[in-house]
């Protein structure tokens, strides 16, 4: 689901607004949603309400629609699972939305 969200996008604008219409993929992840103001400080989208993807990503698109926020200037930081997993390649319970990480390529 979230390849399939990355393929249908090309901008980061466009990658909220798929999430925006998919309940299943709001509730499967969390993520920071974040852009750089004018003064080219680092901002997030309701930075305390960290399991509020939904939120998240309609607070940062209201700026993008009143001009207040570039839409070039976004990006999705630290983006993971809600609840855990058995990673794929050893059983590991974990939060990642990677396949693999450092540590599964050059191992214990």
């Amino acid at each position: 689901d979230l390849l399939q969200a990355l393929d249908a996008s090309s901008s980061v604008k466009e990658l909220l607004r798929y999430f925006q219409k998919d309940e299943k993929l709001l509730t499967k992840y969390k993520a920071g949603v974040e852009y750089v103001d004018q003064h080219g400080e680092q901002r997030g989208a309701l930075p305390k309400e960290r399991r509020n993807l939904g939120g998240r990503i309609k607070e940062v698109l209201r700026l993008v629609d009143a001009g207040e926020v570039d839409p070039e200037s976004l990006y999705v930081a630290e983006m993971r699972l809600l609840e855990a997993i058995k990673h794929p390649i050893d059983g590991e319970l974990v939060k990642t939305v990677c396949q693999r990480d450092v540590k599964d390529v050059m191992g214990p």
